[in-house]
This record gives structure tokens, C-alpha cells and sequence, in this order.
């Protein structure tokens, strides 16, 4: 059987070490010196046998730092907010609070892609930068200027395939920041003083229905949603009351051997998939899941935990390769009964 080996960096070997001019630090390793698993070498080994003489060659990555001054800040202001997001974990967000004189500092940053933005308050008006994308590879940036200026206005409605403008939901952007609303009772709806950038935008409280189609200032739009600086952005939300469902058992044996299992995913097979698009199903006492307002389309379905990130694709690649994912189509209107049982690996 093939197994890939991993060699986690002690807590001590992660701290920062200097060679020459450059301070660098250990990364955990797979096979024989990958960063990412999809990068590892398998080791063929047998049942009670013993595989030796290998070597690993410990990876190394530079300790990076993004530093910069935020500009045009209010009188009055007690608080600018500074935030930095890593493009290869969307899920962790570095915080900090500017100096008086607007200064910031962000250390102990691996190689990659981040987006920085600021914001700052005066009474209940918000302020916001444009968010910078900033790339480290072997050398620390500095001098990032973050300009503050009015946020964006948002305005939109929500209305139905069949049977026009639809009240009583919320609305979530999510992104750069994160920001909710609820439509009025014709469907409309209003976010302000939204920091320019890249959001999801997604509708709370669907049930049986699914988001059909987003136009953004009359343009159609599939993936992340940009607002630009110094405009209004305009939103027509399409929803469709012919969503799937998707419903199952997982057996019995299969919930014995996988206790960490706390529930089941669904996720689109398409290459522009979305954090947003992944559904979780927490297990019922009875073992069972349910998905509803389901847009047409084929999804992997297989088990996995609350806790887990798709955002890594290591992780993505090795749900979508387990042997109890199953891959599923659901049409409209459709409601599928699909149980989970486990299949035993090659």
C-alpha cells in the first residue's frame, strides 16, 4: 500500500532562524521535502514490514512582513482598523489597530497573495480603503498606502422567476468584509458604506428555493461579485422555487468506523466553485442528512466534519478522492434519496 509520509514541525523548529540577510522557518514536510500534500512522494509499504533509510529534507520558507501608513484619516476618528487576508486561507483574518499616525505593521507572514484594506469611524459614518493585493515571495513589502473615503452604496431587489419581487429574506456579502441586510416588504434592499472590493453575495432563508441568477449593474454574474470605489453598485437577485433536495442515511457501520464524521458535505462539481457553495448537513440522532433548495447541477456528496476547509486543495482533493464520496445529480424539483455506506479502498 502507498502511503504518504508527513513530519510536522515542532512548535520550537517554528520559530524564526536566520541565514545570511534572511530570516526563515521550518514548514511541516511531506515526501521527501513538499510543502503540499499533492506534492508528496508515496512510500510503498506491506503489512508487517519496515521501511527505512528515508530522508527527509526539512522545507524552509521565508518570514515575510507587510508594512504602510493609512492616509486621510477623519478628525475625530478613535479607532482605524487595519485587516489582512491570505489568499491560500481565506478563512484567517489578521487584525490590527493603526497608530496615531496611521502606521501599520503585519510580521511573521509566509510567501503568498494578501489583501489589504483599512477603515476607520466617526460617530455612525464608516470610511474605507480600496483593498490592495499585495504578493510576497522572497522580499518584505513596504510603503502600502491605504486611502480612506466614503464606502459604497449597494442597493438591490430580490425578485422571483414566477412570481415577482420577494420580501422576508436577508441578504449576506461576504469577502472582503461581511455585511447583512433584510429586503422590505417589496423585495428591496440597501447596504452602505461597503469597503470596495470582491463579495459573495448570497439570500438567508430560502427553504425549497435557490438563487437562479445575480446581475450587477445589469450584467449577469457567475462568480465573485468586485465594487469598484466611487460608484453605486446596483443588484436584480433571481430566485427559483424549483430547487432540488437531497436527503440519506448513513449506515450504521459506516458512522461506527468514522467517529470523527460529525455530518455530510455537498459540493459542486465545477471549477468555479465558490466557499459559499458548500453545504454542510450536521448527522440527525438517526443518522440521517437533508439538503434543500438545491440548484441543478452535479455535486461530490461524501462525509466529513463541520471543521473541515475546502479553501485547501490538498483537503478538497482528498474528500473528493474518498472512497464513500459519491457523485450525484440533481435536477429541479427534484427530491433524491441517497444513502452513504462505506466502500472498502483499493
Amino acid at each position: 500500500m502507498a502511503e504518504i509520509v508527513e513530519v510536522l514541525a515542532p512548535l520550537e523548529a517554528r520559530f524564526t532562524h536566520s541565514e545570511g540577510t534572511q530570516n526563515l522557518r521550518y514548514r511541516t514536510t511531506f515526501f521527501p521535502s513538499a510543502i503540499r500534500k499533492a506534492a508528496a512522494t508515496p512510500v510503498d509499504s506491506k503489512s508487517r514490514s519496515e521501511v527505512s533509510g528515508l530522508e527527509i529534507h526539512m522545507a524552509q520558507t521565508p518570514v515575510l512582513s507587510i508594512s504602510g501608513v493609512v492616509l486621510g484619516i477623519p478628525q475625530g476618528s478613535n479607532y482605524v482598523h487595519v485587516g489582512a487576508l491570505s489568499r491560500s486561507d481565506p478563512s484567517s483574518r489578521l487584525d490590527q489597530s493603526a497608530a496615531a499616525d496611521g502606521r501599520f505593521s503585519f510580521a511573521n507572514l509566509d510567501p503568498g497573495s494578501y489583501r489589504i484594506y483599512a477603515m476607520a469611524y466617526t460617530g455612525d459614518e464608516r470610511v474605507c480603503s480600496s483593498v490592495q493585493e499585495i504578493v510576497l515571495t522572497d522580499a518584505n513589502v513596504d510603503g502600502v498606502g491605504l486611502a480612506l473615503g466614503p464606502g459604497i452604496t449597494v442597493k438591490g431587489v430580490i425578485v422571483a422567476a414566477d412570481r415577482g419581487k420577494q420580501p422576508g429574506y436577508a441578504v449576506t456579502l461576504s469577502g472582503d468584509d461581511f455585511h447583512r441586510t433584510d429586503a422590505d416588504t417589496d423585495g428591496k434592499f440597501e447596504f452602505r458604506s461597503v469597503e470596495p472590493g470582491q463579495y459573495h453575495v448570497n439570500v438567508v432563508g430560502l427553504g425549497d428555493s435557490y438563487v437562479q441568477s445575480i446581475e450587477l449593474n445589469g450584467l449577469k454574474n457567475t462568480g465573485m461579485l468586485m465594487f469598484p470605489a466611487g460608484r453605486t453598485a446596483r443588484l436584480r437577485i433571481t430566485i427559483s422555487s424549483n430547487g432540488g433536495r437531497l436527503s440519506g442515511k448513513v449506515t450504521h457501520s459506516l458512522h461506527e468506523q468514522a467517529s470523527s464524521w460529525s455530518g455530510v458535505w455537498l459540493v459542486p462539481d465545477a471549477q468555479d466553485r465558490l466557499p459559499n457553495d458548500f453545504r454542510f448537513s450536521p448527522l440527525s440522532d438517526e443518522e440521517t442528512y437533508t439538503f434543500q433548495g438545491l440548484p441543478p447541477g452535479t455535486y461530490w456528496l461524501g462525509l466529513g466534519s463541520s471543521a473541515q476547509r475546502f479553501e485547501d486543495p490538498d483537503e478538497l482533493d482528498e474528500f473528493i478522492h474518498d472512497p464513500a464520496t459519491v457523485l450525484v445529480t440533481i435536477n429541479e424539483r427534484e427530491k433524491l434519496v441517497r444513502d452513504l455506506k462505506m466502500k472498502k479502498s483499493k
